[in-house]
């Protein structure tokens, strides 16, 4: 029974992992069919602009469902709807992830886009300030979590 836990437990981490690559190799690729440098810009923004938006929205889903359930007991009825603010927790954090993801693959593919070095430059310090911005955004979610009770696991 452990040796079918451990596989079902790799082959769904692989899975997780086979969509985050996905991710990664479409903005790859978009990158390389997109001609003009405003265009790729514009991806950029939207995907990022996309992510962060859908972030900030089930952050505040997040605090306000645990604020309204609190924390509850193992058996008790509340019990589904703290597991759905786990749920919710989670999609918050995988978020976070895809975001970082997005912005690996566009500071993958600054490498090619930008001819001069101020572009450059610029480009990738405008990705470490959202970096830092995403640590933020993660300390401030954990925080959250751990405040309301819902601890460092998930679902």
């Amino acid at each position: 029974m452990k040796r079918i836990a451990a596989f079902l437990f790799a082959f769904f981490n692989r899975l997780m992992f086979a969509f985050d690559s996905l991710i990664l190799v479409l903005i790859v690729g978009a990158c390389f069919w997109l001609k003009n440098l405003q265009q790729i810009l514009w991806l950029e923004a939207g995907t990022l602009g996309l992510f962060t938006l859908l972030f900030l929205l089930t952050g505040r889903w997040a605090a306000r469902r645990s604020l309204a359930v609190g924390t509850v007991r193992r058996g008790s009825p509340q019990e589904k709807d703290a597991d759905k603010v786990l749920r919710i927790f989670s999609l918050a954090e995988w978020l976070l992830e895809m975001l970082l993801y997005a912005m690996l693959g566009f500071f993958i593919m600054s490498f090619f886009m930008f001819d001069g070095r101020f572009g450059f430059w610029l480009h990738n310090g405008l990705l470490a300030a959202l970096c830092i911005g995403l640590y933020c955004a993660e300390r401030w979610i954990g925080r959250v979590r751990k405040q309301r009770g819902y601890g460092e696991y998930g679902l």
